[in-house]
């Protein structure tokens, strides 16, 4: 849908929503464009009107064809001034793709994951525990999954938490760490600056009971978190589900229930 004279709601096609968000996002292709001429300027050496040429120039693999999350916005406004409708359609693979990593699930298991080292198991224990509570909760519409994939985070982290809580009470690693921290205090700057080069540098760390009451208040921040999104799911349902009285009965959502009539 789409605002018209008068605040007047009228309806708009798929192409006509493409075309509109598009260009909204003309800001971020103008500046792609702008950064890229300007490293050809500065890093390149090339002149302005060979640089703009060259930012311009064809690409070593077609955009439309890349995993969608290695195409740039320079990959994109080059190919919608190229052919219009090719770069539409690009656009469309790239929100297509997007909903299907929504709908599924997999973009709240990988804003979970650690960057570099993550592991398949742990996307799959956070996709478990989604489809446990999708199957409890049985969500009606797109608002109710949503707050399905927040609960699943929230309590995902508040597990990997509690974890921690339980290694940094019984972890020797843990107080191996603190003996090396106060080794390294009591060095003369010259050690201190030998050992960082031979043994790698430490970063800050809280003491051992502020890190406990730190992982503490965080598993029970995301235990709250979860109970709180349980109560807004709940809220929700209850909120859109239509109540109709007639006839003696009340139909709640899905759910009849019959009501008897007291004669007075």
């Amino acid at each position: 849908m789409a605002s018209g004279p008068g605040d007047r709601v009228i309806a708009t096609t798929g192409h006509d929503r493409t075309v509109e968000e598009l260009a909204a996002s003309r800001r971020e292709m103008v500046a792609a464009v702008t950064r890229q001429i300007t490293f050809n300027v500065e890093q390149l050496q090339m002149a302005p009107a060979d640089a703009a040429a060259r930012a311009r120039e064809g690409f070593a693999d077609e955009p439309d064809a890349r995993e969608a999350d290695q195409v740039s916005w320079l990959d994109l406004v080059n190919l919608l001034e190229q052919d219009p409708e090719r770069g539409q359609a690009a656009w469309q693979r790239l929100k297509d793709e997007a909903a299907l990593e929504l709908r599924t699930g997999l973009r709240t298991a990988r804003g979970l994951e650690r960057p570099v080292t993550s592991r398949p198991y742990e996307r799959a224990q956070a996709m478990v525990i989604l489809d446990g509570l999708r199957a409890s909760l049985a969500p009606h519409d797109r608002l109710e999954d949503l707050l399905v994939q927040q609960m699943a985070s929230a309590y995902e982290l508040h597990l990997r938490w509690q974890g921690l809580v339980v290694h940094r009470m019984e972890s020797e690693v843990w107080q191996g760490e603190r003996d090396r921290r106060w080794a390294l205090e009591q060095m003369s700057p010259r050690q201190r600056e030998r050992h960082q080069d031979m043994d790698g540098w430490l970063s800050p760390r809280l003491a051992e009971s502020e890190a406990l009451e730190q992982a503490v208040l965080l598993a029970d921040r995301y235990q709250r978190a979860f109970l709180r999104l349980m109560k807004a799911f709940r809220d929700n349902r209850r909120l859109v589900g239509a109540v109709i009285v007639a006839g003696g009965q009340v139909n709640i959502a899905e759910h009849q229930v019959n009501v008897r009539q007291e004669s007075p």
